[in-house]
This record gives structure tokens, C-alpha cells and sequence, in this order.
């Protein structure tokens, strides 16, 4: 019997591990047959697929895992933790930009799960935005760990995180004079029109105003001029590094209750309100996706279960979760994916480290541990297909997550602290890797 992620146990095939292992002659020297060996091993207690025999329901908890891959942060990525209203301050020019045209046109649609937003510019709403003004308010929010970063600009806050780690502390100042609210707060799936493939919400309110992102300490006399009554203290003699800034905050003291729109060089957006689509004509996306309802007869790839499918060039990773919800069903099965990830990651550094001496030193050592946090960090902010969902007489919801071998290698590529040598390994070394992953399922 196989145990399901968050769910009970399916009907599938044994395989034992042990005899695989003698079955397959080595691929290298003695050190790196003994490490594959250990993979074999730690492999055949991860995936469903490797059980010896059948036995009661296993309780999830109860199923081996590879360490847990959880940097600070990170863990405030989850789809059900998407912020509601999150500030917008650190997204770049080019974003900002894009949002601003695209809200002149009408309601915004974006993609938005976990710390992902997305806005579709080639998706329109047949809803407009109206300015309203407000009393001018100026406020200052600092960050100084990354549970706060996450908390408050969770977008691009990976992108920000050498920045806190570096001063210690980001400062966000800003000037709010009005925000553009939606004609209505709630917009159905079948009022989309154009490519809106993966669109999620709405964004139905957008603050407008003037705001500076710096790390580091304030220079001497506090914030900058035209953020009035707030105070900086001493100077401290130490440099700040302006990391972002849109609008200028002493021209927000020009707005007026009777504004038809923000201030010239007040109406930069700090903040989005955002609300999910509700129900009608169906646009695929990870939550929505199509759902076989009833019955007790598993589809095939619930027997399956989570483990790697497919040939040489066309691997994917195929997880599956369930849960009483379908949120659930869908963030165990992503998590199902990232633990074969993990461990392919793990493990293919190993087999590099054996045939290297440059992860014989400290150094060596570190660049390894730096990689695969670079590695798995970018794999997080890439949320996988979610094509299937199922539901179970018993009412429990199975969901299938799937995972591209030729996306996770781009995904690689994207890390930045993973060396050229390493990335190479990992490129030649995965198709070898998947395969023995598949031998044991």
C-alpha cells in the first residue's frame, strides 16, 4: 500500500530497493557507488512507490523525508498566506510601470499565488476604477528581519533579502493621499476576457502616493522632507542606500478633498488590494483546475502517486497531496514535489563532491551548502502545474502537482550563487538521476 500526502493509502506496486542495488553495476569509483548506494537507500524510504509490503493506513507523519528546506522567509510563500493588501514599493520600474498603464484601462487581473504576482496585460475586466481622495497620511515602517520582509512586501521580498541582511534594516517612507477603487469589489471568471490563462484575482483597490525604500541607518534630521511628523532621531553617521522611490513626497502636500485624481508626482501606487475571482466560466489555474468529483475507484495518477515520470529529455516530477480542502490537496502536493527536488539536489552535489577536490575545503564546502539553498530558493518562487484534482466518496480532495525536469534545470539556472562547474554536473547527471529514481517506483 501506498500513503498519499495528507490523505490514506492506494493500491500500488512493490518495489525493493535492495534488489534493485544488486541488480545495477556501478557507474563510478568506489566512494561514489557508496554514496549512490546510500541515495538508493534514502530514495527507496522517500517515494510512496518503494513499500515492501502492505499494511495498515500509514499516517503521514510516519513517512521518511529528506531535511527540511526551510530558510527564513521562506515559509511565508504559502498559497493560503497570500497577503491581502500587500505593498507594492519594491517592485521594479518596469512592473510598476505596467500596473499604472494597465489600471487606466480598467480593473487589473493578476496571477498571484504565494509571494508570485503576476498582472496579465493581455487579460481585461469590463470594470473601472474612480480616485478617491483622502486625508493625506504619512507613514514609515521598518523591517528588520525577514519574517517582516515577507510579511510586508512579499512580491520580490527574496530579492531584498541581502539588502536587510547587509544594513541590518529597510525603511519604507510614504506619503498617501487617495486610492482608485474598483466600481465594484467582486468580478466573475466568465467577465475576463483575452489570454487570462492562470488568472486568480482582482485587484480592486490601489493607494496612491510617494514613498522611498532605503536600507540602512537615517542620515542626521530624520526622513527625508515632506514626510511631516516624524522624527529621526541623531544622525548615526552611517550611510543609507536608496533601494527603490516613486513620486515625491513634498508634492503630496498639494492634494485636496475635492481631487479627480493624485497630485502631479503624488500618484505612484504603494499598495494593492486584491480579491479573489469567483465563480463562472472556467480559466485553468492551480486551484481550479478540472475536478472528477465521486466515486471510489482512484484515477491513475492518484496510484501513482508522487515519484518521476517519462524518458530521457522528458522527465517531469509528479506529486500528489490530498486534504479535506482543495488549498490543502494542492500545497501537500506541491510539497510533494519539492521533496523529490530536495533530494535530487542533495544527492547530485554529493556524487559531485566525490568526484571533486574543490569540495574538499571549507570553502568548497560552503560554495556546495550555498548552492543548494540557491537552488531550492528559486524552485520555491516557481509554483508547478496543478492539472488534476479529484475527490473521493469519503470527501477528501487528491491533487496532482507536475514539475518539468527542462523547467527545474532553467529554474537552476537562475540561482546565482551556483557555480558554472555544478550546474554543468547537475545538467549531464539528471537524466541518469531520474532514471534511478524511476527504477525504484
Amino acid at each position: 500500500m501506498t500513503a498519499i500526502a495528507g490523505g490514506t493509502q492506494t493500491p500500488a506496486a512493490t518495489t525493493v530497493a535492495a534488489v534493485w542495488i544488486g541488480l545495477h553495476s556501478p557507474r563510478r569509483g568506489s566512494r561514489v557507488n557508496a554514496m549512490r548506494t546510500g541515495r538508493i537507500l534514502g530514495l527507496a524510504a522517500l517515494l510512496p512507490g518503494t513499500a515492501v509490503a502492505c499494511g495498515p493506513p500509514m499516517p503521514v507523519a510516519e513517512v521518511a523525508e529528506p531535511p527540511a528546506y526551510e530558510p527564513e522567509g521562506q515559509t511565508k510563500c504559502k498559497v493560503t498566506e497570500s497577503l491581502t493588501k500587500p505593498l507594492i514599493v519594491e517592485w521594479p520600474s518596469a512592473d510598476r510601470l505596467a500596473l499604472e498603464a494597465q489600471a487606466k484601462r480598467g480593473v487589473v487581473p493578476v496571477r498571484y499565488t504565494g509571494c508570485e504576482m503576476e498582472v496579465l496585460r493581455q487579460c481585461s475586466v469590463p470594470v473601472s476604477y474612480r480616485y478617491v481622495p483622502t486625508t493625506r497620511q504619512d507613514d514609515r515602517l521598518t523591517i528588520r528581519n525577514q519574517d517582516e520582509l515577507y510579511a510586508s512586501v512579499p512580491i520580490y521580498a527574496a530579492k531584498l533579502e541581502a539588502a536587510l541582511s547587509r544594513a541590518g534594516e529597510l525603511t519604507v517612507t510614504m506619503a498617501m493621499v487617495g486610492s482608485y477603487e474598483a466600481e465594484r469589489g467582486r468580478v466573475r471568471r466568465d467577465e475576463l476576457a483575452g489570454d487570462c490563462d492562470g488568472a486568480t484575482h482582482v485587484l480592486t483597490a490601489l493607494t496612491a502616493g510617494a514613498f522611498e525604500l532605503f536600507a540602512g541607518a537615517e542620515v542626521a534630521g530624520g526622513v527625508q522632507a515632506g514626510v511631516a511628523g516624524l522624527e529621526g532621531g541623531a544622525s548615526t553617521g552611517a550611510k543609507r542606500e536608496v533601494l527603490n522611490r516613486a513620486g515625491d513626497q513634498a508634492r503630496c502636500t498639494a492634494s485636496a478633498a475635492d481631487d479627480a485624481s493624485p497630485p502631479f508626482g503624488c500618484g505612484a501606487i504603494l499598495r494593492v488590494e486584491v480579491a479573489p475571482l469567483l465563480a463562472g466560466a472556467s480559466v485553468p489555474t492551480g486551484q481550479d483546475a478540472p475536478t472528477a468529483a465521486g466515486g471510489t475507484d482512484f484515477p491513475p495518477w492518484v496510484l501513482k502517486n508522487t515519484g518521476v515520470f517519462g524518458a530521457k529529455g522528458r522527465w517531469h516530477i509528479q506529486g500528489v497531496g490530498a486534504g479535506k480542502q482543495r488549498t490543502a490537496a494542492h500545497e501537500r502536493a506541491r510539497d510533494e514535489v519539492m521533496k523529490v527536488v530536495q533530494v535530487m539536489v542533495r544527492e547530485l552535489l554529493k556524487d559531485y563532491a566525490a568526484t571533486s577536490t574543490a569540495a574538499d575545503s571549507e570553502a568548497g564546502r560552503a560554495t556546495m551548502e550555498q548552492s543548494y539553498a540557491a537552488i531550492l530558493k528559486e524552485v520555491a518562487r516557481v509554483s508547478p502545474e496543478m492539472p488534476e484534482h479529484w475527490v473521493h466518496a469519503d470527501g477528501t480532495v487528491y491533487a496532482l502537482a507536475r514539475f518539468e525536469l527542462t523547467l527545474l534545470l532553467e529554474v537552476m539556472d537562475r540561482a546565482g550563487s551556483v557555480t558554472p562547474a555544478i550546474r554543468d554536473y547537475i545538467r549531464r547527471s539528471a537524466d541518469d538521476f531520474f532514471a534511478d529514481l524511476q527504477a525504484l517506483q
